[in-house]
C-alpha cells in the first residue's frame, strides 16, 4: 500500500514515516540519522537484520506490548498517528495509542497509516538505551528513550520527554523529576541504562501504568 510507505522530510523541518516504512530504510536515511538519532537506535534494534528489512515502526507501535523498543521513542519525539477507516481520518498522540498490552485505540476497520514528527528544536537531542539479558534479539527488561532541549548558552535544560517502557501494565504519567533528571544525566554522560538500578526505576514510576513520561 503506498501510502503506508512514504518517508518524507519536509521543509518545515518536520518529518514523516508511512507505517509500513521498513525499520532498515529509517535508519538508513542520512535526514533521519543527522536529525532524528534516536530513531535510530530504535529501529535497528527491532529484531534481527533480517526482520528490519520488513519491520515497521508502524508495526511495533501496532503490536503494542509494554516492552516495544519504537514506543519510547516514538513518544519522546512527539510522534503523532494519522489513522484512517470508515469513519474518516483522525489523528492520535502516541502517548494515547496504546491502552494496555496487545490493545489499542483502533477500531474495526482502522488502519494507521502513517507516524508525524516534528522538527528537532534547536539545542536539543534524543537517544533510546534498552537493557535486556543478551547482546541483542532479546526483548528488554526495560527500554527508555529520552528527549532533551537545552538553552541558548547550552548550559541548562529548557525541557526534557522522557518516555519508559517494560516497567507496567498501562500508559500513565509521573512526576518523578528526581528520576527524570539521572536519567538524562546518564544519557547526557553516554552511561548504559542498566547502570540504572531496576530497583530505582521502580521506585520512581507508578505501580500501575505501562510506560511512563514526563514532559
Amino acid at each position: 500500500i503506498a501510502e503506508t510507505t512514504p518517508l518524507t522530510h519536509n521543509s518545515d523541518g518536520s518529518l514523516r514515516i508511512g507505517a509500513a516504512t521498513s525499520c532498515s530504510r529509517i535508519y538508513n536515511d542520512a535526514g533521519i540519522k543527522q536529525r532524528f538519532p534516536a530513531l535510530v537506535d530504535s529501529a535497528s534494534v527491532i529484531g534481527s537484520v533480517q526482520v528490519q528489512s520488513r519491520a515497521s515502526l508502524g508495526g511495533n507501535l501496532c503490536n503494542s506490548g509494554p516492552a516495544g523498543d519504537s514506543i519510547p521513542t516514538l513518544i519522546a519525539l512527539g510522534a503523532v498517528c494519522e489513522i484512517t477507516g470508515p469513519g474518516g481520518s483522525r489523528t492520535v498522540p502516541v502517548e494515547q495509542f496504546c491502552t494496555g498490552p496487545g490493545r489499542n485505540v483502533l477500531q474495526n476497520g482502522e488502519l494507521l497509516v502513517a507516524l508525524s514528527f516534528p522538527a528537532p528544536a534547536a539545542k536539543s537531542g534524543a537517544a533510546f538505551q534498552r537493557f535486556i539479558p543478551r547482546n541483542e534479539m532479546d526483548i528488554a527488561v526495560v527500554n527508555a528513550a529520552a528527549n532533551v532541549t537545552l538553552s541558548a548558552d547550552g548550559q541548562t535544560f529548557q525541557s526534557a520527554r522522557i518516555a519508559i517502557g517494560a516497567v507496567a501494565l498501562t500508559l500513565t504519567g509521573t512526576t518523578a523529576g528526581i528520576f527524570a533528571i539521572a536519567l538524562i544525566a546518564a544519557f547526557a554522560l553516554g552511561r548504559s541504562l542498566c547502570s540504572i538500578s531496576h530497583k530505582d526505576v521502580l521506585a520512581k514510576t507508578v505501580d500501575k501504568g505501562r510506560r511512563a513520561s514526563v514532559s
